[in-house]
Order: structure tokens, then sequence, then C-alpha cells
């Protein structure tokens, strides 16, 4: 269920419309008056995801749009924080798209990455075939070992998809921090390095696969390669010396060689 609010408690673990605690995996979006292009996103102080959206992000319109419309797609809990003009000039803004609609918009990139370890990325090239967690736990039974994204907050229907970043090194701390059992942020930290796929996003938004939440851009359960992968890096295809690199330098030359090989991406 979908509440609208102009004012919230992010301290509090009681849904102000209800008056009772959030349900499990429930969800908060808050926009902020400010210049900020920044989005900040997990596990708020009350223990609730929550998503804080400035004004100054340039697609924050585009951004709320598609929380709201994924929210009543799933039908979760999920409250919306915002003044009744800024709601308006959401649904303005946000006439005539959907979360799933099968054209990129102007802002979206044309290629996605997932990254993942070295070993866990040559079983997808094996199989050409990518898999959610929750896919590959119900496949494989790998119960027991727990997605990093939960240590950050991240609601575990998360799980349920296939999760992508539009290039950046952030998809390369996951790996690293998974490979650590903890949190690591730093982009110069030493860790294992191991693949990164890089996928045709036009392709997979044309075949109605590509759902956009408002936080992240993603694929429900399964896409094969066959039809969608553009190339593929490991530490040798990236230019690198060893295996051993950081996740700055790992994206910055897989990139590079994606790009040089791609041009028109």
């Amino acid at each position: 269920m979908l509440y609208f609010v102009e004012e919230i408690d992010l301290k509090s673990n009681i849904n102000p419309v209800t008056g009772k605690e959030y349900q499990p995996e429930s969800s908060i979006v808050v926009l902020e008056e400010n210049d900020s292009p920044d989005m900040f996103c997990g596990q708020g102080e009350n223990g609730v995801y929550t998503v804080r959206i400035s004004t100054g992000n340039k697609n924050w319109e585009m951004t709320m749009g598609d929380f709201i419309d994924y929210a009543q797609a799933e039908n979760r809990e999920a409250v919306v924080c915002l003044s009744g003009k800024w709601l308006a000039r959401v649904r303005a803004a946000y006439q005539g798209h959907c979360c799933v609609e099968r054209k990129l918009r102007a802002y979206e990139p044309h290629f996605l990455v997932h990254s993942t370890t070295y070993e866990c990325g040559k079983k997808i090239l094996e199989d050409q075939l990518l898999k959610s967690w929750n896919c590959l736990e119900g496949e494989r039974g790998i119960s027991g070992d727990i997605p990093i994204g939960r240590r950050l907050g991240d609601p575990g229907y998360f799980c349920d998809y296939i999760m992508f970043s539009q290039g950046a090194v952030s998809s390369e701390i996951v790996v690293m921090s998974k490979q650590a059992g903890e949190i690591i942020m730093d982009v110069n930290h030493s860790y294992n390095t191991g693949i990164r796929f890089y996928l045709d996003a036009e392709a997979i938004a044309g075949d109605g696969l590509l759902i956009r939440d408002g936080i992240h851009l993603k694929v429900k359960e399964k896409l094969p390669l066959e039809k969608y992968l553009l190339w593929w890096a490991d530490w040798e295809r990236a230019g690198l010396q060893g295996p051993v690199s950081t996740p700055l330098e790992f994206t910055e030359r897989a990139n590079a060689r994606f790009h040089e090989r791609n041009q028109c991406f």
C-alpha cells in the first residue's frame, strides 16, 4: 500500500498513516528541498529502508515517479513524503511514463554493468545466464551465505533481482566487500578482481525486462547473455598485470577497454 505524507519522523518505526509499526520490507522515500545532486538509500534509524532524494538532482521528478510507480506495481508498503506542490510536479513530469517502459530515457545509459567474483563470473559465462540471488539459492542451495547488501539494510526482495550499475566503481565495491565479509568503501583498497559484464540496456528495455525502482536499474530473476551481452572483462581482458587490483583501477581499465571496442557506447 502506498501512502503520501508531507511530514515524517524518520526515527519512528510507526507508519504515520496507519499508526502501526511498518511492515517487514517497507520503504520510505523523502524529497528534500536542497541543491545537492546526491541521493541516499539504506536502512534508516528506525530500521526501515529509506531513500532521500534532493530537488538538486536534475532527474528527481522521474526518480520519484519511478519509485511511486514501482511501489504501486509491487503492492508493497511505502511512505512517500513530499508536499502537494512537489507531488503535482512529479505527476506532470511522469505522465506517459512507467517503471518498465520499453524506451531508454535521454539520461539513461545505453549499457549496464553487472559485477561479480571471478568464480561466479566463470559459471555465468558457462551457463550463458545471469540469475538473481534467490534463483541461485533455490537452484544450488547457497542458503546461509548473506548478500552484502543486507548488511546495508536492503530489503529481502532485492534478492529477486539482478542489479546493475551504470559502469561506476560501486559495483566493484560490492564485490570487494563480499570477499572481505564486511563493507569496505575505499576504492583504492586491494582486492581480487572478478568479472564485469557489459550489457545492452537499450535491448533489455526494448524487450520489457528493464525495471526502474527509483534507485536501481534491474531485471527480475534471469537474463540470458546471448542476446544482451556486449563484452565482459576480467583482469587480463582489462589489461591489468595480475588479478589483484583496486576497484577504481579495475573499473577504469575495464571501462576504457569496453569503450575502445564499442565506440557507439
